[in-house]
């Protein structure tokens, strides 16, 4: 049973100004209930808000509570008081629940879509071997500090003040645990078997900073954050492509002679296929260098050449008179890596 999400809550006014004070502090600093004292002031007791001299109020027809002596309650009493008894619950118990939680990582790649991660930390009871009350962490003091198998658990009571983001911020930089146990709309006369519940166990609580979820975060970020640069990477390359496509090659003027366009089949692989096919005849002229696997002896004149040529030209090139004289436009075939295909043409005039 998750015992965080099944918290008791209580129906009351927590600013009641009639709240009962049930618990004090007696001169030796202990925590004492009303109970457990003698009538009046010989119950030598304080308030722990305003230090104040109480007295014991332990008539026959109101119920037994403390109240201050000067007969002005300086109604902060029974929030210190719920602190200060919290704080001694986790000096005497050593233990905590912690705050179970679901971690999610989402971003959105460059096509939009969105990446989601989830991981959960599982609520735990942490015990102790040791506890620290207020320990000295240079510019602040946490309520309580809880070791556990070596590794300090640092916990704050919250019944009026949150951590601020100050000490957020430090906790974060020391990488060093700390929860947060918020008490603020528990009723201020609890009992202290009511309150250790309540401390320990039921009472909303959250990881101010936690090793565990911090490395769980870290994890799951680098996971999203590697397959949206994969995705993203292939997405560039794609654009890029796309900008090829669009980035055409002009040739100088060459003198074309005619065309020809069909499609049919053949059956000369794999059974039979159909293919179509795109030519410009031009004139060109005949190789005049060596190669490397090749060594030109002598050459002259000009030879015909077939360009590939888009369908897109058949209306275009059914106009015209051969041979004409024209610059040439490319760009990639579809699906053809780096080969080009005549997709435009510009007449030149003498």
């Amino acid at each position: 049973m998750n015992l965080i999400n099944n918290s008791q809550q209580f129906d009351v006014d927590i600013n009641k100004e009639t709240t009962e004070l049930k618990y004090a502090v007696n001169e030796i600093g202990d925590i004492k209930h009303i109970s457990e004292v003698e009538r009046g002031l010989s119950c030598n007791c304080i308030c722990p808000y305003c230090k104040s001299a109480l007295v014991a109020k332990k008539g026959d027809i109101k119920s037994h509570h403390f109240a201050h002596h000067n007969g002005e309650d300086c109604l902060k009493g029974g929030e210190t008081m719920l602190h200060l008894m919290s704080k001694q619950i986790l000096m005497d118990e050593k233990r905590v629940m912690t705050h179970g939680e679901l971690l999610q990582v989402n971003a959105e790649d460059a096509l939009g879509f969105h990446h989601e991660l989830t991981d959960y930390i599982a609520t735990q009871v942490l015990q102790g071997s040791d506890a620290v009350l207020e320990p000295n962490l240079g510019s602040y003091r946490p309520d309580v500090s809880l070791n556990v198998k070596g590794t300090w658990l640092d916990i704050e009571i919250f019944v009026t003040h949150q951590v601020d983001d100050d000490k957020a911020t430090q906790q974060s930089t020391r990488k060093r645990d700390m929860l947060e146990i918020d008490l603020s709309q528990l009723p201020r006369d609890l009992s202290m078997d009511e309150l250790k519940e309540q401390v320990l166990y039921l009472a909303p609580r959250n990881y101010i900073y936690g090793s565990n979820r911090e490395a769980k975060l870290e994890a799951l970020t680098t996971k999203v954050n590697q397959t949206i640069s994969h995705i993203n990477q292939i997405e560039e390359k794609r654009k890029q492509a796309e900008s090829n496509a669009i980035t055409v090659a002009t040739d100088d003027s060459v003198t074309i002679l005619g065309f020809k366009f069909g499609s049919g089949f053949s059956n000369k692989r794999h059974g039979q296929q159909d293919f179509s096919i795109g030519h410009l005849f031009c004139l060109s002229k005949v190789q005049d260098y060596s190669t490397r696997n090749f060594t030109l002896s002598a050459s002259g004149g000009y030879e015909v050449i077939s360009r590939d040529a888009s369908d897109c030209l058949i209306e275009t090139l059914k106009t015209y008179q051969f041979p004409i004289q024209a610059k040439l436009e490319y760009s990639p075939k579809p699906d053809m890596g780096n080969k080009f295909v005549v997709s435009g043409l510009t007449i030149v005039t003498s």
